[in-house]
């Protein structure tokens, strides 16, 4: 899907709804390769939780919920949160919906419909419950500081490839629930054992 990044917004958005989700959908197989390569630089311990639009049902494994807003909800959403958001996009999103999550009950997948009934704590309560038998595995302990090192290494080669000079990385202290940045160029980071904060640096 190459040459989609390189129309111009106008071109890109101009085709009829259905054209855009069937583009969608291609785009995000696509781009999937890219996610599994990214998952294969971490460590197998703790769990990664990868989520987003792209992920479709028959790209996930059976560990997966997908969270389908109703047309109405989204329509909604959209508009409080995108007020000028293209016409064809919101269509193309009301088409994409209901095709996920008829994907995703016909491969056994698990689906939440959101209609605005649950607020956000209400839907992490409900994740959690779905997701506990994965989360209450025993595991050998994390190393906070690796796994933070192996997520900005991740982020330097999307950095690298599309010619940002400069990012905030996260604070490789491996304190839990560190939030410190420290602003370093890809360069920076390639050639720093770790990238610590200067309040954690003791």
């Amino acid at each position: 899907m190459r040459w989609f990044n390189l129309l111009p917004p106008d071109q890109r958005f101009s085709r009829p709804p259905s054209v855009l989700a069937d583009e969608f959908l291609d785009y995000s197989r696509e781009q999937f390769e890219l996610v599994l390569e990214d998952l294969g630089a971490y460590p197998a311990s703790p769990p990664v939780a990868v989520e987003g639009p792209q992920i479709l049902p028959d790209l996930a494994g059976a560990h997966s919920v997908f969270l389908v807003p109703t047309e109405e909800f989204q329509r909604e959403g959209l508009f409080r949160r995108q007020p000028d958001r293209l016409p064809q996009l919101v269509e193309r999103d009301a088409l994409l919906a209901p095709r996920i999550r008829e994907q995703a009950l016909a491969l056994g997948r698990r689906v939440i419909d959101v209609d605005g009934s649950l607020d956000p704590g209400g839907l992490v309560e409900r994740l959690e419950s779905l997701f506990a038998p994965a989360l209450m595995t025993p595991r050998p302990p994390v190393d906070l500081a690796e796994m933070r090192h192996d997520q900005n290494a991740l982020i330097t080669r999307n950095l690298v490839a599309a010619g940002v000079p400069g990012f905030p990385y996260a604070c490789e202290c491996g304190r839990s629930g560190c939030t410190e940045r420290v602003e370093l160029t890809p360069a920076e980071f390639a050639t720093s054992e770790r990238v610590v904060a200067p309040a954690h640096a003791r």
